[in-house]
């Protein structure tokens, strides 16, 4: 548990299994909703972890939480068999977070109203990350690409859940499997382009390779999707190849880095 200031923390090369709850929480603290005093964890970075079968006990739980906390790295993390979203965003504080080149599935095994990765953004806070001089309650885009998603157990959510108001994301590259990506819960600021989506349970935009929305405050909505979904294997073996080559060599990187992981 990240509590209240924290700089540059890493959790990495970790693995975690059989937790009553979730593996990696951090949660910064504010006045109100002012973020200036910097009282939070910010700039962590959580990467080449193994995580499995945990929430045994508290079943909205993940492998990584964080709520008030900005700037956050996730990258080459594998997370599994978990009761609901493996990784969970509670609220759109300060922004800059990214998520890269994770492995995410059986999520959502116990809670359908989720996504594998999960975000909530209800009110909007004070801070200089933005622009990173400004103060303003405009935060950071979020970059969540290069994933490897697989929504098996037909989550409300699919792939990614930007859900109650989540804003300023950023969602490219991913690859996503019988989930989609939920992003119609209001919110704004949120980019959906290159991503491949096999199957998707989760459809949030009709089916077209280019669109763009606008609410009744001008925040613009975009979707550029070269290619959104299929109905024939053919079609994607090619990229299929490539993606499970990336995740074979990942596989294998991880099994090498056992001998020297910590156990939780």
């Amino acid at each position: 548990m990240l509590s209240g200031y924290n700089r540059r923390a890493s959790v990495s090369k970790c693995s975690f299994s059989s937790l009553g709850q979730s593996a990696i929480a951090a949660w910064g603290r504010t006045d109100y909703n002012d973020g200036t005093s910097g009282d939070q964890p910010r700039e962590t970075i959580i990467a080449d972890n193994i995580c499995h079968d945990i929430g045994l006990i508290q079943k909205q739980s993940s492998f990584y939480f964080q709520a008030v906390t900005a700037q956050t790295t996730l990258a080459r993390n594998i997370v599994y068999n978990i009761p609901r979203a493996s990784i969970n965003f509670n609220d759109g504080f300060g922004g800059a977070n990214q998520l890269l080149n994770n492995l995410l599935f059986n999520t959502c095994r116990e809670s359908s109203d989720h996504g594998a990765f999960n975000s909530w953004d209800r009110l909007p806070y004070l801070t200089a990350v933005g622009d990173g001089k400004t103060v303003s309650s405009v935060p950071a885009y979020n970059e969540v690409h290069h994933n490897f998603i697989v929504a098996n157990y037909a989550a409300d959510g699919g792939c990614l859940d930007n859900d109650d108001g989540s804003s300023y994301y950023d969602i490219h590259h991913n690859f996503c499997v019988f989930g989609g990506h939920k992003s119609d819960f209001d919110g704004n600021n949120k980019i959906s382009r290159d991503n491949l989506h096999i199957y998707p349970q989760v459809v949030t935009y009709p089916h077209k390779c280019r669109l763009s929305l606008s609410n009744a405050n001008n925040f613009e909505e975009k979707i550029h999707l070269s290619l959104k979904s299929f109905t024939r294997p053919s079609c994607v073996f090619a990229y299929c190849f490539r993606c499970m080559a990336r995740l074979a060599c990942l596989l294998a990187r991880k099994i090498c880095l056992q001998k020297d992981t910590q156990r939780f």
